[in-house]
C-alpha cells in the first residue's frame, strides 16, 4: 500500500526521528541515553536509506521530499533535566 502511494505522490513527507536511536532520554529520562559523536550514525543511515528507497520508487520522476520531526523543539524539558548543552549538541549533529 505505501510503496504504490510513495509512486504515485507528488510529494513525500516522512517523520524523522532521532530520539529513536538514543532512546527516550532525550525527552526525559536521564538514565538512559548516548550522545556521543558517533551515536547519530544510526539515525543517518535509516534517513539515507529511507530517501534511497523512495527514489527506487520514484524512478527518477522529479520527487519534493519534505521531512519533519514533532519532536523538537522540546529545550524546556532538556533544560529541566539539566541536559540542554549535551543534548543539543547531539541534536544539532
Amino acid at each position: 500500500m505505501y510503496r504504490k502511494a510513495v509512486k504515485n505522490a507528488e510529494v513525500i513527507t516522512f517523520i524523522a526521528n532521532p530520539t529513536d536511536h538514543i532512546g527516550w532520554a532525550i525527552v526525559g529520562d536521564g538514565d538512559k541515553y548516548d550522545c556521543s559523536p558517533k551515536a547519530p550514525a544510526g539515525y543517518k543511515a535509516d534517513l539515507d536509506a529511507i530517501v534511497k528507497e523512495i527514489f527506487t520508487l520514484r524512478k527518477g520522476k522529479p520527487t519534493p521530499i519534505r521531512t519533519y520531526d514533532f519532536y523538537n523543539p522540546i529545550y524546556r524539558e532538556w533544560k529541566k533535566l539539566g541536559k540542554y548543552e549535551e543534548y543539543k549538541r547531539y541534536w544539532d549533529a
